[in-house]
């Protein structure tokens, strides 16, 4: 299920602004009244065509914006709605007007026959959902304004349990799996066709072999060996993908970072943790104008992921259920791979890596530190966000002393792992009751199957990813989380060959060639 939320003080400001709506029909508390006002629309409504008339000409003889949209049902009493609409057109110039919407119980032949002057814009036909109520909406304000993102950031859309980028192809590059794994559950969840890569040299490789593929790329700023600003110089450069849409991700907030983004040729910037309202906003806009098209949403056919209406709240973090879209499964995974996945940092220090005589590489420390910055961020644990920010500055700043902020974020990083662990265990418990329902609902994978994948590896099939997708289930169940986890990174990464191998070695696929 998904749920974006809208209504955060940094995200959508005052009602000021709210898409206005003008509703004539009989029924003053009506089925389309009701749903336009819990989308969070301002709505006006009238209940005659008499009514109606009066209504626009009075806004606009005082000089008042007229509504953005007036939608009008076919059936009015006293004056019709093509008599309503064909005395407006007389008094104020139809480009004027609102855009046009006429709610029928009729076809649209019934309309065509007796709307010769082509007023109306657009006819719905009762009932209308709330999911074809915005997308009829929005298809009207962005063909009359142009403005494909007033109706959204109007929209109260938590009301709504839909899919905002039905079929959108999105290539994610991020060399931190948390990152990718949250912002890939949130596009898959609004229905978008998600591919994830873990660096700039494989998201070129990719591009070259399927230029035309994507609709848009999230890609982090800050990526070893080649990080994202010189991946987009590449794009735009050697690959002449000059109006792919870009929007540069990035744990930090340096004006000369953005500056040297921009410069390089991202379309736009999203500060990590990335909010899901803004993410689903920026990727509506900036792919609704590259391929000139409006998206319209889809109705949600099952949920997915596990929703939580008690958050758990572990001591040191803070309620992050928001930027997670209420997935406690989601929560769980980032908590457990970011206290193993960064454990060594705990003993972690410039005293301790001396006595060993390892090279104390800054950059490289920092690099990881802005990684595990942005976890802790994702999941709430506020204190160790901070600290890692302050260390995370002080290594790339060159200063002598490092030593006490490791120390500070190694003693948050301990606590969040002793405050989670009750939790965590409490997870696993419930995690291992609900394999054992769903091991007997896997689907089956046979040898012809495996074959067929490992045909494809080697040829470098790209279809060989979405065979791999079909059958994610099964091959986890296989391979085993661990080995999964590996496999997939290897085909994120463009690894055919050494994907091959690890399938190959593996004891239920050998048995079954024998």
């Amino acid at each position: 299920m998904t749920e974006l939320h809208s209504n955060d003080t940094d995200i959508q400001d005052s009602t000021t602004d709210l898409l206005h709506i003008l509703i004539a029909e009989s029924n003053p508390v009506g089925l389309l009244v009701n749903n336009a006002k819990a989308l969070g629309w301002r709505v006006s409504s009238v209940t005659s065509g008499f009514e109606l008339v009066n209504e626009i000409m009075a806004w606009a003889g005082s000089g008042c914006n007229l509504p953005d949209v007036l939608m009008v049902d076919w059936q009015m009493p006293n004056v019709d709605w093509l008599e309503a609409l064909s005395i407006l057109t007389e008094n104020i110039k139809h480009q004027k007007l609102p855009t046009i919407l006429v709610v029928s119980d009729h076809g649209s032949e019934h309309i065509a026959k007796v709307d010769i002057e082509y007023l109306a814009n657009k006819i719905l036909y009762k009932p209308i959902s709330g999911s074809a109520l915005f997308n009829a909406v929005n298809d009207a304000v962005v063909k009359h304004s142009g403005n494909c993102e007033r109706v959204f950031k109007s929209t109260r859309i938590e009301a709504l349990k839909v899919q905002w980028l039905p079929r959108v192809n999105v290539l994610v590059v991020d060399d931190s799996e948390i990152n990718l794994e949250v912002i890939e559950q949130i596009l898959i969840k609004n229905g978008a066709i998600v591919t994830t890569l873990k660096c700039g040299q494989a998201a070129l490789q990719q591009l070259y072999l399927t230029p035309n593929a994507f609709d848009i790329i999230l890609m982090d700023v800050q990526m070893p060996e080649m990080d994202g600003i010189e991946t987009t110089q590449h794009i735009r450069q050697q690959l002449s993908l000059d109006r792919l849409p870009i929007v540069a991700l990035t744990a930090g907030t340096l004006v000369q970072e953005k500056r040297r983004a921009f410069d390089s040729g991202v379309n736009d910037f999203l500060t990590k943790p990335i909010k899901p309202f803004l993410l689903i906003s920026t990727v509506r806009k900036l792919v609704g104008s590259y391929r000139s098209r409006v998206i319209n949403i889809e109705r949600l056919t099952s949920a997915s992921g596990i929703m939580c209406d008690n958050w758990p709240i572990i001591l040191g973090t803070k309620d992050s259920r928001n930027l997670l879209n209420n997935d406690l499964l989601l929560f769980v995974s980032i908590l457990e791979r970011l206290l193993i996945e960064f454990q060594y940092l705990e003993t972690y220090s410039e005293v301790t890596i001396t006595k060993t005589n390892i090279t104390f590489d800054k950059l490289t420390l920092a690099a990881q530190i802005h990684k595990l910055r942005g976890g802790a961020g994702l999941i709430g644990a506020q204190e160790l966000y901070q600290s890692a920010g302050r260390a995370e500055i002080a290594l790339r700043s060159d200063e002598n002393e490092v030593n006490p902020l490791l120390e500070e974020v190694a003693q948050h990083l301990t606590n969040l792992r002793l405050n989670s662990a009750e939790f965590l265990s409490q997870q696993q418990c419930i995690t291992d009751e609900r394999t054992e329902i769903d091991i007997q609902n896997i689907p089956s994978i046979n040898l012809e199957h495996i074959k067929l994948l490992i045909s494809r590896l080697k040829r470098q099939d790209l279809s060989a990813l979405t065979m791999v997708e079909e059958y994610s289930k099964s091959l986890r169940f296989i391979l085993g989380e661990k080995t999964f986890k590996k496999f997939k990174s290897m085909l994120q990464n463009l690894e055919f060959k050494y994907a091959v191998t690890l399938l190959d070695s593996t004891d239920w696929i050998f048995e079954e060639k024998h």
